[in-house]
């Protein structure tokens, strides 16, 4: 047993050395970061069946709690006991849920595949009148250069070197990488079947996990007591709390939002009658889940598409995704998710492109709450700090230029009064230092 009095020194040794050990495996996350990347995927590749059944529960549970809530009270009264009824009510709202979400699946897949495949054999059967419109824009440049034979002859050549380019590379890199190509097909199948596969074993893995989450709830609560004292358990459990809200509340405030960008455009394009209206309505409201870029991500393929069809329409299409933007940001947006990460543009924007330069898509998404996580964590570290030592926490009171604290009253005053107090504390007269200065 260690002595009372040497158990501050236990203690402190024992953080000193925790420090280093956190320090080494800093140092060696950061100098062997692409191999744990490259672990971590593995091990995320592996266990995508349960990844996908816990997004799966997290994005459907409030429907499944609001059909529960629902039924309860209004299942007949012979059903005892009351468990039998909450079993039954969960099963129904669990039933519910996925029925929706296959429901919406399988619409957009009905809606989408077949313009998208009639867009592929247009792209295709069009091929040739493409290559004529190219010829015609040579020629319609040689028309506009008659009276200037030497840039007539410098654009000739550029086409003509363009065409050699062309041509070398369908003979010589795309015929060569024939292989490469059915490889890649192939692969894509493969991995389209493996994505199937693991999806259909998320819906299974996510009845399960709606059925045992007040367990699961429990188990975590009772090690989290077990392990800390209740005053830092409390304060974990409202981090997580909050965490969820800001989370839940994020995810589905953005399909809310992608599901009212979608539809909007759907019925802007129609009105407008823009080709592939609803093929590029939902790539544009798919990828209005990104923050900020995901309207002009969506925009770019949705764009070619149309260019190759009509290019004045083309030039419409993204003054349309230009206005659409801005009324998303300013109006609709703000009105759904409100402040609901605490975020501040700039923020949101580094959290973007942060997220997505590591972990892509997925963080691009995820990126934004993750973030609004860790700034809430740190504001109520600071805060806390803040008021056990009596100081302000509203972040205008820090604002102003040139404010200081006072050491001793602890208030917030301009720094040139601070410089002035303690002059004068030592018994120096400031204006008269001024004057022997000069």
């Amino acid at each position: 047993m260690i002595k009372d009095k040497h158990r501050p020194f236990f203690r402190w040794g024992v953080t000193i050395f925790l420090v280093f050990v956190c320090c080494i495996l800093f140092f060696f996350c950061v100098l062997r970061f692409s191999e744990l990347r490259g672990l971590f995927g593995t091990i995320f590749s592996i266990l995508s069946p349960i990844i996908w059944g816990i997004v799966i529960a997290y994005l459907l549970w409030p429907i499944v709690d609001r059909v529960r809530c629902f039924l309860f009270p209004r299942l007949p009264a012979f059903i005892k006991p009351d468990s039998r009824r909450r079993h039954i009510s969960l099963g129904l709202g669990i039933l519910s849920a996925l029925s929706l979400m296959l429901l919406v699946i399988v619409v957009l897949i009905s809606m989408v595949l077949p313009e998208l495949i009639q867009t592929i054999m247009t792209l295709v059967n069009n091929f040739g009148s493409y290559v004529t419109y190219v010829q015609n824009v040579e020629e319609w440049v040689n028309s506009l250069l008659t009276d200037n034979p030497q840039i007539q002859s410098i654009v000739r050549s550029a086409f003509d070197n363009l065409a050699l380019l062309l041509g070398n590379w369908v003979q010589n890199d795309l015929v060569g990488q024939i292989n490469v190509v059915v490889t890649g097909l192939t692969s894509g199948v493969i991995s389209l079947g493996r994505f199937f596969l693991n999806f259909v074993i998320g819906i299974i893995v996510s009845i399960y996990i709606f059925a045992s989450k007040e367990t699961f709830a429990g188990q975590f609560k009772k090690i989290l007591y077990a392990v800390f004292k209740p005053s830092h358990a409390n304060v974990i459990l409202d981090v997580l709390r909050h965490s969820d809200k800001i989370f839940g509340g994020f995810i589905s405030g953005k399909i809310l939002d992608s599901l009212i960008i979608g539809i909007l455009c759907f019925i802007c394009l129609s009105i407008l009658k823009m080709p592939y209206t609803i093929l590029v309505s939902v790539v544009v409201g798919v990828t209005n889940v990104i923050p900020f870029f995901g309207p002009f991500i969506g925009a770019i393929p949705s764009a070619f598409l149309i260019l190759v069809v009509n290019p004045q329409q083309c030039l419409i299409f993204l003054i349309f995704i230009l206005i659409l933007q801005q009324v998303d940001g300013n109006i609709i947006g703000p009105t759904i998710l409100g402040d609901s990460t605490g975020l501040s543009s700039f923020w949101v924007i580094f959290s973007i492109l942060l997220g997505g330069g590591l972990f892509g898509f997925a963080g691009m998404i995820l990126g934004v709450p993750i973030c609004g996580v860790a700034y809430y964590i740190c504001k109520r570290l600071v805060e806390s700090k803040l008021r056990r030592r009596q100081y302000p926490t509203a972040t205008t009171a820090y604002s102003a230029s040139g404010i200081v604290m006072d050491p001793d009253t602890h208030m917030l005053v301009p720094a040139e009064n601070l410089t002035s107090d303690h002059a004068k504390q030592q018994g120096e007269d400031p204006a008269q230092n001024d004057t022997t200065n000069s």
